[in-house]
């Protein structure tokens, strides 16, 4: 457990269950507030175990079987890279679940391409993967995007497959500070290099410039926020996302999202009603 610098009586719940379970868990505490991202990491840091998970200190399990679940599920798939799970989410329970992908096991780029599409999402961050797979990504580098979690997501089904426990394993809480709730326009460009990171990821692993998946994960992107978040906060904001591909030189990916992007919103105009 990693304390983010709490004010509050963490340190003594924590304690108690240090003294019931002895040897069991790890607790420090931060000098300062890091920040998620970077509390995220330290924990990571200090973990010991086969798998990983992040459980933030606003949601909680409500599956008993869920971990054992999950890693009975990565140690008899080996191409599993992921594990997710439903979860109930509201401001207090018992709050509902979202419908899922109704398969045992997605194949990982499938995912990955259909991302925020229909069933292609991840309902909570609180899921389940191998330590040893994080070797070869780059993970939790960049404090000020708020969404590092979905860019881990979106690494880890690009080098294999994603499992799905359909059972609500956690409670995620909704409130007035939750990270995602509590974003404006200029958090969302910021967040928004993430899709780029991925993508070249994909680049790196499968050696193909796939400007499709680019496309894909920037529209899905916008429509995600144009869902969940009012229209004049994410109006026009391809631009500015656009701009930071040409600012790390990749004039082609722009052009490409961008005349994609424009061409599908020219469509829809016209169609007829």
């Amino acid at each position: 457990m990693s304390d983010n610098a709490s004010t509050d009586d963490t340190y003594d719940v924590v304690v108690k269950y240090m003294e019931l379970h002895p040897g069991q868990i790890k607790y420090s505490k931060n000098d300062t507030n890091l920040g998620p991202i970077k509390n995220w990491k330290n924990a990571y840091q200090q973990a010991e175990g086969v798998y990983v998970t992040v459980l933030s200190d606003d949601d909680y399990f409500v599956n008993n079987n869920y971990l054992k679940d999950a890693a009975d599920l990565l140690n008899e798939n080996a191409q599993v890279s992921l594990v997710i799970c439903n979860a109930f989410i509201g401001t207090k329970p018992p709050g509902v679940s979202l419908p899922m992908l109704d398969q045992r096991i997605v194949y990982g780029r499938d995912f990955l391409f259909n991302f925020w599409t229909g069933r292609y999402y991840v309902p909570v961050i609180s899921n389940i993967f191998r330590r040893g797979a994080l070797d070869e990504l780059l993970f939790w580098t960049d404090s000020d995007c708020k969404y590092s979690d979905i860019e881990l997501w979106l690494k880890l089904m690009i080098i294999g497959n994603v499992g799905i426990i359909q059972v609500p394993s956690v409670f995620y809480r909704f409130h007035g500070t939750n990270i995602v709730t509590s974003m404006n326009r200029d958090d969302f460009i910021v967040n928004s290099r993430f899709l780029y990171r991925v993508y070249l990821f994909y680049r790196e692993v499968t050696k193909n410039r796939s400007y499709d998946l680019l496309f894909r994960l920037v529209s899905g992107y916008i429509l995600f926020l144009e869902q969940n978040f009012e229209i004049s906060i994410v109006r026009n904001i391809i631009w500015p996302i656009l701009l930071h591909f040409f600012r790390e030189g990749d004039v082609l990916s722009a052009f490409y999202v961008g005349v994609r992007y424009w061409m599908g919103k020219t469509n829809r105009r016209l169609a007829p009603n």
